[in-house]
């Protein structure tokens, strides 16, 4: 088998790979949950806060996709609304944690010296602590609200930010061409803008994708256990946590939102690891 034919079957597999069915699967929910969260309304046009306890606990069906709750409200239509809430709570709380670990990861991989320890002691720190302890502290002297949540999964996501930055801009701070820019006089911001930078932030946004979904994973997890946006208004996690009390009677009210939030952390990672885990260069 020559070269050529061997380049070509390769090509062929990756190809395979890459519009893998499941690959598919994961950009349809991930489309479907979007334009939920975008329009709500090109589902269903009930409304999400509306009772109707005549009709309450009842199961699925094709009136009710997904059942009703303890006050008679169509649990589908309060998904589909709540879609918009959480997705943009944990995009949020992603591009704080993004933005700042980002801006600290610059400084400490280009000051050195005290300033590089002095951070990177700071984000062991933060990373030694579990998260969610983290968060909860952080929400609680915020506050509740999707606003105070999404700070308070967002500084949780600041030292691992960090640390990666750091290292990519370590890493190319000595290529030849950002060493040849410093020789010819270049100024010191203007290499680090123009050639550290943007060759240092391809690995970070890949990192970024893939944590989209423990982002949303937390968002979700604060809203549970109460931190969120406070009843009446839908969110993933306050609907499960709205859901423990009746289960046993009424399963669909804790499962089927449960099942949408796995559904669509299962295909951000997909994606994320497909356009980058594959091709890219994630940081481990």
């Amino acid at each position: 088998m020559s070269a050529v034919d061997t380049a070509d079957i390769a090509s062929a597999a990756r190809t395979r790979k890459r519009y893998a069915p499941g690959l598919v699967l994961s950009a349809a929910v991930l489309v479907l949950i979007l334009t939920a969260a975008i329009a709500p309304g090109l589902f269903t046009r009930q409304d999400p806060l509306a009772a109707d306890p005549i009709h309450r606990l009842e199961p699925p069906s094709r009136a009710h996709l997904f059942g009703t709750d303890e006050l008679g409200r169509d649990l589908y239509c309060r998904v589909l609304h709540g879609a918009a809430l959480s997705l943009s709570t944990a995009g949020i709380a992603l591009a704080i944690g993004l933005l700042c670990g980002t801006l600290l990861g610059l400084i400490a991989g280009t000051a050195r010296g005290r300033v590089d320890d002095l951070l990177m002691r700071a984000t062991d720190v933060l990373l030694a602590i579990p998260s969610l302890l983290v968060s909860l502290a952080v929400v609680t002297a915020l506050g509740f609200g999707a606003t105070k949540t999404a700070v308070a999964v967002g500084v949780t996501g600041i030292a691992s930010f960090a640390r990666i930055t750091r290292a990519e801009v370590l890493r190319v701070s000595v290529a030849p061409y950002v060493e040849a820019a410093h020789v010819v006089g270049v100024r010191r911001p203007t290499v680090l803008m123009r050639h550290v930078l943007p060759n240092a932030w391809a690995p970070v946004l890949g990192f970024a994708a893939v944590s989209f979904g423990a982002s949303l994973l937390a968002v979700s997890t604060l809203g549970f256990l109460g931190y969120g946006t406070p009843p009446p208004t839908p969110e993933w996690g306050s609907l499960v946590a709205s859901g423990r009390s009746y289960f046993a009677e009424a399963w669909w009210l804790s499962t089927l939102p449960g099942l949408t939030i796995v559904a669509t952390v299962l295909a951000a990672n997909r994606i994320a690891r497909a356009l980058h885990g594959e091709d890219g260069r994630l940081p481990r």
